[in-house]
């Protein structure tokens, strides 16, 4: 159900001149769509509809709200070539055979490595674990192979290898044996010799959606754990498995959800002290963490390392039992993170000032950009011009970029795939690979103007002039907005890609209160009232920058999603704003 736009005649009688220039100036970014036009009266009714949007019948809510540990993950599919991967694994913990683990610069790279690591170190294994510098390329190299091996004779990569044929010929030749745990999706011919334990291989029949990196070894982790007669152990490691999971974006339905909601348990009480240390300099506590605190909080600043110094700094934070070394580590991360934003922004305003209007279909923008920014950039610049954005780093003779698409819009719901899209253009890469919503290639600097150019011809956009699609739930009373309403809505947690965030529309507030935050002004906190509930209700709207801001009196339409925010040591319900306009009386 599509609801009216401010332009539109709705029959509803005279406006004033005042609403109507408010609605002309303050038009909404997206295209807002209702799944339901009723507005539910009581939280349990509301909840019932949730449910109901997101597919999950009567029958299966209890389920739903609380998944059971045992009965999802032992109905899971088999990873292809895990039982093999085991029994080698196995063999060299019995003769104390040298096994080195390489891993990857993100988080998911960086827990899954850290999670093997801790498992087999736990069984008595002889373990090294190496993570690549972002400036050596993705994935694992014949020079890395030559610093493990020897000593090492088998060699496990996560969250990468699936595409390195040449290193796994290399690591074969000097004597050692190659376990390869991935996720990602298969671009050419695997690498002979090696055993492949990726449920994204076209023969391997896993049900999708497909776990992150870290979640390929945890469940390697817990057939090892059952096959030594320690079955149950992998319930420690589940906390690095949320950590991934989450930082990963990969879609929290079936095992997924399952693998979080009770990593997000475990979290809670994790006995990390890097974790505890982090999160105090997040401004958190783990106690408390939800799937928000992770994504947000948590992520960046382990993300952090791996782009602008070492992805080394987050794996000795993860596996350190030592707390002033925590707390240290913790500092510098916090530091490294805050040095990224500033530094993104700083690239932000640049791209800002490049482009010009009308905004292209896909947007291109490269400069000379450390490469661990990548893939924020493009991610930024996806949500903020609503269109798949490409961010390249230019350097001597070689282009590193990352593609991202939107968070909202059609383009989502359509199931564009970012890895498919650029495997269109391979005739001019060097290298390509990733996912469905994000993928990494490089190409010669000469072929920079031909990438370009297949980006306008290529891409599937938004058609010209049509906005992109902001789905809302259903209409809200401001009046249910309370902390028992949170509360509810935490039922439906972990909330990610798959599971979003309920996003709600609040018909007609007036703005009784209205100012800048933030340390440059960037975001926008209001209080809105409701002419029927004496109540008014608490918004925050990030990242408004330059955006059109509603005068105070003025009436206004507001698409956002319910939070519950900690503000001086007090919990405080808030509306974060994905969207506002200018009052439109409702659809009859």
């Amino acid at each position: 159900m599509r609801i009216p736009t401010p332009n539109r005649d709705l029959g509803s009688g005279a406006r004033s001149r005042e609403q109507q220039e408010l609605q002309t100036r303050l038009q909404p970014r997206y295209a807002w769509r209702l799944r339901s036009a009723q507005p539910p009266q009581s939280i349990s009714a509301l909840l019932s509809a949730l449910l109901q949007f997101r597919g999950v019948g009567e029958s299966a809510a209890a389920a739903f709200l609380n998944p059971s540990y045992e009965a999802t993950l032992q109905q899971s599919a088999v990873l292809p070539q895990c039982g093999p991967a085991v029994a080698r694994i196995q063999r060299a913990l019995k003769i104390s055979e040298p096994i080195a683990i390489f891993g990857d610069y993100d988080v998911d790279g960086v827990t899954g490595a850290a999670l093997l690591a801790e498992a087999l170190t736990g069984l008595g294994g002889v373990v090294r674990v190496e993570l690549p510098h972002r400036e050596d390329g993705y994935g694992l190299s014949v020079s890395a192979v030559r610093r493990l091996v020897p000593p090492a004779t088998l060699l496990i990569t996560v969250d990468n290898g699936t595409s390195a044929s040449a290193a796994v010929a290399d690591a074969l030749s000097r004597g050692a044996d190659v376990i390869i745990l991935d996720h990602h999706a298969v671009t050419g011919s695997l690498p002979p010799g090696a055993l492949v334990v990726n449920p994204a291989l076209p023969s391997a029949q896993y049900p999708e959606p497909f776990p992150a990196a870290v979640g390929v070894a945890w469940k390697l982790a817990a057939a090892l754990f059952a096959a030594e007669g320690r079955a149950g152990d992998e319930r420690f490691l589940l906390d690095l498995v949320a950590l991934g999971t989450l930082a990963d974006s990969v879609k929290l339905l079936g095992e997924n959800r399952v693998l979080v909601r009770w990593g997000l348990e475990v979290l809670r009480r994790s006995r990390r002290p890097g974790l505890h240390a982090l999160a105090e300099r997040a401004g958190a506590a783990l106690r408390d963490v939800t799937a928000d605190t992770v994504t947000f909080r948590l992520v960046p600043r382990l993300n952090a390392a791996g782009r602008l110094r070492h992805a080394n700094l987050a794996l000795e934070l993860l596996r350190t039992t030592h707390e002033g070394t925590a707390q240290r580590l913790a500092s510098e991360l916090d530091a490294v993170n805050e040095e990224r934003r500033l530094l993104t922004e700083e690239i932000m305003a640049e791209v800002r000032r490049s482009l010009g209007e009308p905004f292209p279909p896909v947007v291109v923008a490269s400069g000379p950009w450390p490469l661990g920014l990548l893939g924020v950039l493009a991610g930024r610049l996806a949500e903020e011009y609503q269109r798949p954005a490409v961010a390249v780093a230019v350097r001597d003779d070689e282009c590193v970029a990352s593609i991202r698409g939107p968070k909202q819009g059609p383009e989502r719901d359509a199931g564009t795939n970012m890895v498919e899209l650029v495997g269109e253009m391979k005739g001019l890469l060097t290298k390509y690979g990733g996912h469905a919503g994000a993928a990494g290639f490089s190409f010669p600097r000469s072929a920079l103007g031909a990438v370009e150019d297949f980006f306008r011809a290529h891409a599937p956009v938004t058609p010209n002039g049509a906005q992109p699609e902001l789905m809302l739930d259903c209409p809200l009373l401001l009046a249910l907005v309370t902390p028992d309403l949170t509360r509810a809505l935490n039922a439906l947690e972990p909330f990610g890609n798959g599971n979003e965030r309920p996003v709600f529309l609040f018909h007609g507030l007036s703005v009784a209160e209205s100012r800048s935050i933030g340390t440059n002004g960037d975001h926008l906190r209001m209080v809105l009232r409701h002419p029927e509930h004496a109540m008014p209700g608490s918004a925050v709207a990030f990242r408004w920058g330059n955006r059109p801001r509603p005068p105070l009196g003025s009436r206004v339409d507001v698409a956002a999603e319910i939070r519950q925010d900690r503000f001086r040591g007090m919990l405080r319900v808030d509306l974060h704003v994905q969207d506002l306009r200018g009052a439109v009386a409702p659809a009859p």
